[in-house]
């Protein structure tokens, strides 16, 4: 990606390495990282990089996510995917910017999809309950129909040649 001097930054390294039991801590110099990274792709024209670099995070993340609900079950991973719909709208108008770049009108038309199945969980679905009287906000099938969809883009992101 020729960013490797954002990640040559020797202080910054000693603090990830003095922070590693400290969630709060590395939460904020990742953050930092980020935007030192997003700057320099900035500052030296290749913003759509910094694009994709966003798009294969909030994808990795996604997939991440979805691989323990689906294992778990657990609600509150379960809930995180379901609000993660906003960031598909909010992804989706980021690479709309890039459409003319190769690769983001496909990697666009993809999210797409992926917003699709976001937008068929109605209302309804969300007030449902499960038998133990708890909110249900994705259920099996809408689960399983959004992580299929993620790990398809993730594949298709981890290709040779989309960068």
């Amino acid at each position: 990606l020729g960013i490797s001097s954002v990640y040559l930054n020797l202080s910054l390294l000693n603090r990830f390495q003095s922070n590693l039991d400290k969630k709060d801590s590395l939460n904020f110099i990742l953050a930092e990282l980020y935007s030192e990274t997003d700057n320099y792709l900035r500052e030296n024209e290749r913003s759509n990089t910094s694009a994709l670099i966003m798009a294969g995070g909030f994808i990795e993340g996604l997939h991440m996510a979805c691989d323990v609900a689906q294992n778990t079950k657990n609600e509150k991973i379960i809930k995180r995917i379901y609000e993660m719909r906003l960031s598909v709208d909010n992804l989706i108008s980021m690479l709309a910017e890039y459409e003319q770049e190769p690769g983001f009108a496909e990697l666009t038309s993809k999210v797409k999809e992926l917003q699709l199945l976001y937008s068929a969980v109605k209302p309804a679905d969300i007030a449902a309950q499960n038998q133990e009287g708890k909110t249900v906000f994705l259920d099996d099938k809408q689960l399983k129909a959004i992580s299929e969809k993620v790990k398809m883009i993730r594949s298709e992101m981890t290709k040779p040649g989309l960068h």
